[in-house]
């Protein structure tokens, strides 16, 4: 008997954390200044951002799936998610950190091991009627959101036939947001269609098989350089706003991660 009552006292205790884990998961994580409002889902992963000056919400779409929370964390101006990639089972990291004076915050996206597909991830933003997609091919395109004349396409930001600079941007002449990619060695953009508007989702190479990448780097304030391992992914995004006081989602970044610091190629 005693065994038993231990071991169903046991089971209750582990129900009761893995119920207690789930409603942790099940929540809008904030982050907050003066200009934005930057929120994660925890149950799929997906970003919203509320420009504060303008009142536009923009709001991310997880279809499909590609990466499970597996755990969450909110500090004072940062999120922290484990992330699970669906079709491979690669462990990754994400950290979102809000800038305290500017209108950006930063994605980082780190994992280390095998990798048969892309990485997609972050999620596409939602478009509207009026946006129009700015993609930086050949001298510039600007795509209108609504016409169905257009297919959907890859561009890679690595090589020829791609994207001649590694950004992008969607504005509707009033607002918009513009994404820089740092580390465009293994990125790519995909045109893809949400609710028949056009959309654009980064997605992220493997390296010989491989998620991460060894680069030359130094860590901030520090004097020292060596080779360290990478995150093969995006971190910052931001919003700034312009003279007509528009929103524009300014910045995607990646840099390698090491011991906890962030370091930039050398």
């Amino acid at each position: 008997m005693t065994t038993l009552r231990k071991t169903i006292v046991l089971g209750i205790i582990a129900l009761l954390l893995a119920y207690s884990r789930a409603q942790a998961l099940d929540n809008q994580l904030p982050l907050t200044n003066a200009a934005l409002v930057v929120s994660v889902n925890t149950s799929n992963a997906t970003l919203s951002v509320l420009d504060r000056r303008t009142g536009r919400l923009w709001t991310q779409r997880a279809v499909p799936a590609e990466v499970a929370v597996t755990d969450a964390r909110l500090e004072s101006n940062e999120i922290d998610l484990g992330l699970r990639h669906v079709s491979s089972g690669l462990v990754l990291k994400a950290q979102i950190v809000i800038e305290a004076a500017k209108p950006e915050f930063t994605v980082s996206l780190v994992g280390e091991g095998a990798l048969s597909g892309p990485v997609r991830y972050p999620y596409p933003f939602v478009t509207e009627p009026a946006d129009r997609l700015v993609v930086p091919m050949n001298e510039g395109i600007s795509f209108p959101v609504e016409d169905k004349s257009i297919e959907t396409f890859r561009l890679i930001a690595y090589g020829g036939h791609g994207i001649c600079m590694a950004f992008w941007g969607v504005t509707d002449d009033r607002q918009g947001y513009g994404v820089i990619i740092e580390t465009p060695d293994e990125a790519a953009i995909h045109l893809v269609r949400l609710d028949d508007r056009m959309a654009v989702a980064p997605e992220w190479d493997s390296q010989r098989g491989q998620f991460g990448y060894s680069t030359p780097c130094s860590a901030w304030g520090q004097r020292d350089s060596r080779i360290c391992r990478g995150p093969q992914s995006i971190q910052t995004a931001g919003w700034q706003e312009s003279r007509r006081r528009a929103a524009i989602f300014r910045r995607i970044v990646c840099r390698p991660i090491r011991l906890g610091r962030w370091v930039r190629p050398v």
